[in-house]
């Protein structure tokens, strides 16, 4: 098999039809590719919409429904597709991850197919991310580290500056280039790297996962590539509701934030990088307050020292 679409899916079931509406023809244009839907065990009726909505399109012979019976995240549901085609007679040679949110321009599972037949030494690649408005989305970025998280928290102008090249997110760039790591809501895998570097680590529930796999693969010896022309419309926060204004970051955002600071630094550094953040985030408040602005994310603060710094309670929020 040339190549496996996988969306996971989480109360999102129109999205994904949507979706499938306009990935579909591009997957028939390139022939032996196919799309496998995980649903992470929606509480709603995502299961029967989407049975129904592949039925009525009459894509069963392309489009294939799998049923998680846990919701373990972003990461667990791609490992469901992950595991069962790579004991297929034929796996895939190469996997395509797509947001349940995200719809592809046309052309665009070929621009991405293309550019990893052509460059075998590029193990993962991304494309852009725009949004309903046609304004691009970053998509691009760099790891996180110490000098990424002071320039974010603290927000003062001449830090910034000085920082600017160790800042998480980058401005998109124009051509294809080499960037640390991608989103998942656009991302193309080489099987061979799933198959040396290990599938997406679980203990991430949702967010931080995809730069941990990056990581993992950039320290394999494979690059990450960016291709701008290779977009995706994509309706961010439809699962998880990230981009509504009033929207408290989640515990889990905290929990993969923590536990990826603990793989790839060390559980001492964890501590160092939570008391220069609170620090950091204490200053700009109290800039903001000196200064007479309204305050951003007024919870922030109270929700970083809960979740880094009190005990911890087990479940997810």
């Amino acid at each position: 098999m040339k190549l496996l679409v996988i969306t996971v899916n989480y109360t999102s079931a129109e999205h994904v039809l949507r979706c499938l509406d306009k990935l579909i023809p591009q997957l028939e244009a390139i022939g032996d590719a196919i799309m496998w839907i995980v649903d992470n065990n929606s509480p709603d009726n995502s299961i029967h919409v989407l049975r129904e909505g592949i039925a009525a399109r009459e894509m069963g012979h392309i489009v294939r429904l799998i049923e998680s019976p846990v919701n373990g995240g972003f990461g667990a549901g791609n490992n469901i597709a992950f595991r069962e085609a790579l004991e297929l007679p034929s796996p895939p040679l190469y996997f395509y991850l797509l947001n349940p949110d995200s719809i592809p321009d046309p052309g665009t599972v070929a621009a991405l197919l293309n550019f990893m037949v052509a460059y075998p030494h590029v193990g993962v690649i991304g494309g852009a991310l725009r949004d309903q408005q046609n304004c691009l989305q970053c998509s691009t970025f760099r790891f996180p580290s110490l000098l990424s998280e002071i320039e974010y928290h603290l927000k003062l102008g001449i830090m910034t500056k000085l920082l600017r090249n160790h800042q998480v997110s980058m401005e998109t760039p124009k051509q294809a280039m080499p960037v640390d790591w991608v989103t998942g809501a656009n991302m193309m895998i080489r099987r061979e790297v799933i198959e040396q570097v290990g599938l997406f680590d679980e203990n991430f529930f949702l967010y931080w996962e995809e730069v941990d796999l990056c990581r993992r693969v950039r320290d394999a010896g494979y690059e990450i590539y960016f291709v701008p022309h290779a977009i995706v419309l994509h309706i961010s926060g439809v699962t998880t509701g990230m981009t509504s204004p009033n929207r408290r970051i989640p515990k889990y955002w905290f929990d993969s934030r923590a536990y990826y600071l603990k793989k790839t630094f060390g559980p001492g550094s964890l501590i160092v990088f939570n008391l220069i953040v609170a620090g950091c985030i204490s200053l700009h408040r109290m800039r903001q307050y000196l200064l007479g602005r309204e305050m951003e994310s007024p919870h922030f603060m109270r929700d970083f020292v809960r979740y880094n710094f009190l005990p911890r309670r087990q479940e997810r929020s």
